[in-house]
């Protein structure tokens, strides 16, 4: 009876079992306390489903403290229905909150804190109807207002928590999809060296593996010397909209590298067995490359080429999709320019709807910030300028992308004033109007 080749090199089928169980056991440890996050992350995710669902009828209730004074002698329905549809989703909201002790603070503040608004509402709506003299409304009325500016900064402060524990979340999906990938490279180097007597199990541990991999979020890539795909996960398909069996064997440069990339792209991938070292040490990484979708806008990622140790060259090569860090970057860009300046200040969407105020603009105009949101700034027309002067106007910024001039307005009060406005077009990388900024000095 013949021996196995490994059986002719006393310890090495051993060396290798070893070598198998000390990887499963390393990555078994790293990966162990993941899925608890990530379903900490699910859970916290739905709890902030909830939380937003209670901002709509909150407002819509809020919205009729301002009709008491107005009507108070008004059926009770809908106000009755209000009340019962925010007592509903704030019920939810708390209910759903016991994910953690912090989330479970925040909710139980914000609850006690509506309470107190609910009961001085319902209070203030049973004085206006069943007194005749209604002196003192207004002011209980902007106390109660005041009342619910602090119930939203309660309800707000719910939030940190629930972002806090979906950002670990993310982060554990992150680095168990990255642990994954790495695992299931390693494991099959080692079991493609392997006894056959073995090579069940091992591949059996590499497709539950891949299962794992599957779920990770970021776009995981194998390539080889030439840059061509041996492998293209999900989370690559869901990005750059080529499903895989499109990818594999194309170079990637011809899948999602733009033209203006490709130099430096081919580059590295001449660069880096060039450096010489461990695999670690001559990793690559950047977060200020663009790729292509397969429609062919380019999406801002964060890419990562590490060399792995083999018999041939191969790449793997980890991109990020960065399109939401940007936006959220630009929307706090946004709001340090609108509140770090004296002038009035008004930001639209590309249909002209406000989206923010500064305190300038509020102090200008006379209305509060929660009335203008949502609302265009025609509202404020003096009637002064003929339909012909905002038709300049529009030409003007979609053609050159600004206008300036002066016009007249009309205050909350209805009292006229004269301004100074600027409107600036912002445009994003391809050159398409994603917001309008206009800055104002009353004169």
């Amino acid at each position: 009876m013949t021996n196995r080749p490994d059986d002719r090199r006393p310890g090495g089928s051993g060396r290798r079992l070893v070598a198998l169980l000390g990887l499963t056991l390393l990555f078994g440890a790293l990966l162990a306390p993941l899925p608890l996050r990530i379903r900490a992350g699910n859970q916290a995710q739905r709890v902030l489903a909830a939380l937003d669902a209670v901002r709509p009828p909150l407002l819509a209730l809020e919205r009729t403290t301002t009709r008491l004074v107005q009507a108070p002698e008004a059926p009770p329905g809908r106000f009755a229905a209000r009340l019962r549809a925010c007592d509903a989703a704030v019920a939810r909201f708390t209910a759903a909150a016991r994910l953690d002790r912090p989330t479970r603070e925040a909710a139980g503040a914000f609850r006690d804190a509506y309470r107190k608004w609910r009961a001085n509402l319902v209070r203030l709506r049973e004085h206006l109807r069943t007194e005749r003299r209604h002196d003192h409304a207004g002011r209980h009325l902007a106390a109660l207002s005041a009342e619910f500016v602090r119930l939203l900064v309660t309800l707000a402060a719910a939030e940190q928590p629930l972002h806090r524990t979906m950002a670990a979340g993310r982060r554990a999906m992150n680095l168990a999809g990255t642990l994954a990938i790495l695992y299931l490279l390693l494991a099959f180097l080692v079991v493609f060296r392997h006894q056959q007597r073995t090579a069940e199990a091992i591949r059996a541990t590499g497709r539950r593996l891949e299962a794992l991999l599957d779920q990770a979020p970021e776009a995981t890539l194998l390539l080889d010397a030439s840059g061509t795909v041996l492998e293209w996960n999900p989370a690559a398909e869901r990005i750059f909209g080529w499903r895989r069996d499109e990818a594999l064997g194309r170079p990637l440069h011809e899948l999602i590298v733009p033209p203006r990339w490709q130099a430096r792209y081919r580059a590295c991938l001449q660069r880096l067995p060039a450096l010489g070292g461990e695999a670690p040490a001559r990793t690559l990484r950047s977060d200020r490359y663009s790729a292509r979708h397969r429609d062919g806008r380019l999406l801002p990622v964060e890419f990562t080429l590490v060399p792995l140790q083999h018999e041939e060259t191969l790449y793997a090569a980890f991109l990020r999709d960065l399109t939401e860090l940007h936006r959220a970057q630009e929307e706090l860009r946004l709001a340090a320019i609108t509140f770090q300046t004296h002038a009035g200040i008004v930001i639209t969407d590309a249909q002209g709807t406000i989206l923010r105020v500064n305190p300038a603009y509020e102090a200008m105009t006379g209305y509060r910030a929660e009335e203008l949101v949502g609302k265009n700034p025609r509202i404020l027309q003096s009637g002064r300028q003929p339909p012909e002067f905002y038709a300049r106007m529009w030409r003007d910024l979609l053609d050159k992308g600004q206008w300036q001039g002066e016009l007249w307005n009309r205050r909350k009060d209805g009292r006229l004033y004269c301004q100074v406005l600027t409107i600036t077009a912002v445009r994003d990388d391809e050159g398409r109007t994603t917001h309008y900024i206009g800055t104002s000095q009353d004169i």
